[in-house]
């Protein structure tokens, strides 16, 4: 019974630990979370203006349709 009671005691130790860890862990990250919104508020990224989009060359499709080919090949 003994041995019983120290396995409980040194698990229920063994458990608080770890969540203890765990919830300092998830608070850790929240406090990191907020922290990094507001230096994202103070120096935001540049935002790049989007180009015209590519136009696609009609050769595109006959490369498309050779390294198909080429690979059912197994070249």
């Amino acid at each position: 019974m003994e041995l019983l009671m120290e396995g409980l005691t040194i698990t229920g130790i063994g458990i608080g630990f770890v969540m203890t860890f765990l919830c300092l862990l998830i608070v850790v990250m929240v406090i990191m979370a907020r922290i990094l919104q507001f230096i994202g508020k103070i120096f935001p990224e540049p935002v790049e203006e989007s180009a015209q989009p590519k136009k696609v060359a009609a050769g595109d499709d006959v490369m498309v349709a050779i390294a198909i080919a080429a690979a059912k090949r197994g070249l």
